[in-house]
């Protein structure tokens, strides 16, 4: 008979920003927790979505890369000391120990979510307070049986949820079986029989555990492989769309750029292709926070006080200038649909549709380019310069709170709490404290300067962009500075009032959201708040 105990060597816990990225190999045997979060998981290759909670096993020298998908993240690593004890007749052995497979990427959930995540933090406290303990022996024993109690209760869950049901296990096969003959005709009742279900029964549970229909991520997994394909050299497109499982070459191509935003001729070229910008959002700062710089940058917008033939004239000039310069590929962005017929006439055109999370575009542009690498490596370091800043500016600013405002050419505009990457990167990733406001300001409003009386607004400092030049925005400024608000208000009276570009528009990109940070601490150098 074999045995293996396991003991608790030490354990840490890590907060990551949104978005941060993950890549490291395993020096020890660890016992991993997600406890706040979720993302895609790849061990030593293998891919597969992590969410809050489930344990992961992690033997030395497993490769392990981890992308968070949204929001910040925590997770704790416990560092594992096994010893495997064999016993012959009279006789014990020391052995190697073999760990419960049960643990080994299990990608199960656990049910007792909470219980599990106060046991976590209470053995991270009884590791972390050598001075609560008269002796080290003593912590030593407190922690050890906390990590039993834990590692117990995990693995007793994990063995009872693996005999229940076999639809589970069924559903991982056909998710396998998928993986590993992409390149087949592949039909549902196949896919159910493997799940030992219903075609109707595995649609609905497929599109509940994956988000997608079963041909969505089949799709997407032959996408995938088409890009490997294509990336190799002498590979032509009708070769792979056979090999990786389309059955038209038209068909394939048409999936490819429906996914990948680029027809799959283009996508061979990526790394030579010219590429212009027609857009009002920041494409060209993405593509040079990836090393990538566009041959032009231009927007076509008809912004309030243009005039018709100004902006005719305008949008003339542009096309003119792109079919001089003839560019490979013309990215576009939502403001631009009515220009996408004369744009295609000039090259391909890709429209990057406007998502919330700012890193969405940025990950599509890297994916067509093929600076995946790239990205996830300037990703990785604007995380720790967030994390930096973070720290400096709770120095100077400490509970110090700020207000934004726009100017516009007809109101003044004040920026609430809704979802946005510049509310995200103030207040979730620096952690500065926003202004309050009696009544409340929980949306953008927008009014004129002498109503801004009414409003009783907190905030050691006015943080003030002009949206539009022009004599229009001018007076709409004048106005706010000769109000009452505005020479009653702390932030003017204190001399805390800062005068800012575009951040609206900044902090969609790295690079405006890095001198964002920078701005930030320069404007609040040498403020101290309590």
């Amino acid at each position: 008979m074999k045995r293996t105990m396991v003991f608790l060597s030490s354990i840490y816990k890590y907060s990551k920003p949104a978005h941060a990225a993950i890549q490291r190999t395993a020096p020890a045997p660890m016992l991993v927790f997600l406890t706040r979060g979720s993302g895609l998981l790849a061990i030593n290759g293998h891919e597969r979505k992590l969410e809050a909670l489930e344990p992961l096993l992690l033997l030395p020298g497993m490769s392990i890369r981890f992308q968070s998908d949204r929001g910040d993240f925590e997770y704790y690593v416990l560092i594992l000391d096994a010893v495997g004890v064999a016993k012959q007749r009279d006789n014990r052995k020391v052995q190697l120990p073999e760990l419960p497979a049960e643990l080994f990427n299990s990608g199960i959930k656990l049910r007792s979510q909470q219980q599990t995540s106060e046991r976590i933090i209470r053995l991270y406290e009884t590791a972390s307070q050598v001075d609560k303990f008269e002796s080290k022996p003593e912590r030593e024993l407190m922690m050890q049986l906390q990590f039993q109690e834990l590692y117990s209760t995990v693995l007793l869950e994990l063995l009872e949820l693996n005999r229940i049901p076999t639809s589970e296990k069924g559903m991982q096969e056909s998710i396998s079986y998928l993986h590993k003959h992409l390149h087949e005709k592949i039909n549902l009742e196949q896919l159910a029989s493997i799940a030992m279900l219903t075609p109707t029964s595995y649609s609905r549970k497929f599109k509940q555990v994956m988000g997608v229909t079963p041909f969505e991520y089949l799709a997407d997994l032959r996408v995938k492989e088409a890009k490997a394909q294509l990336s190799l050299n002498g590979t032509s497109v009708r070769s792979v769309s056979e090999r990786v499982g389309f059955g038209s070459e038209f068909y394939f191509s048409r999936v490819f750029k429906a996914s990948v935003g680029i027809s799959p001729n283009l996508y061979m070229k990526r790394h030579q292709l010219k590429i212009a910008v027609v857009a009002c959002s920041s494409f060209d700062d993405s593509l040079r926070s990836l090393g990538i710089f566009p041959i032009a940058n231009m927007n076509c917008f008809r912004y309030p006080g243009m005039g018709e033939a100004e902006h005719l004239g305008k949008v003339t000039r542009h096309l003119q200038t792109l079919m001089q310069l003839k560019p490979d590929l013309i990215l576009i962005d939502r403001y631009h649909h009515e220009y996408e017929e004369p744009l295609k006439q000039i090259a391909s055109t890709a429209c990057l549709e406007h998502h919330a999370d700012w890193r969405i575009a940025l990950h599509k542009i890297a994916e067509m380019i093929g600076c995946e690498r790239t990205e996830q490596a300037m990703l990785s370091e604007l995380a720790q310069q967030t994390d930096d800043a973070r720290k400096l500016l709770g120095r100077s600013v400490g509970s110090g709170s700020l207000t934004l405002m726009r100017v516009t050419h007809n109101a003044v505009r004040i920026q609430g709490a809704p979802d946005h990457p510049l509310n995200e990167l103030l207040f979730t990733e620096l952690g500065l404290t926003a202004g309050s406001s009696s009544p409340a300001i929980d949306h953008k409003v927008e009014m004129q300067p002498e109503q801004l009386s009414g409003l009783s607004i907190q905030s050691d400092y006015l943080f003030v962009q002009k949206l539009h030049h022009g004599p229009s925005s001018d007076q709409i400024l004048q106005r706010m500075q000769s109000s009452p608000f505005w020479k009653k208000h702390e932030a003017v009276q204190s001399g805390r009032v800062r005068f800012i570009p575009n951040w609206y528009a900044m902090c969609w990109t790295p690079i405006g959201r890095k001198t964002i940070m920078d701005s930030l601490l320069l404007y609040t150098n040498g403020q101290q708040h309590g």
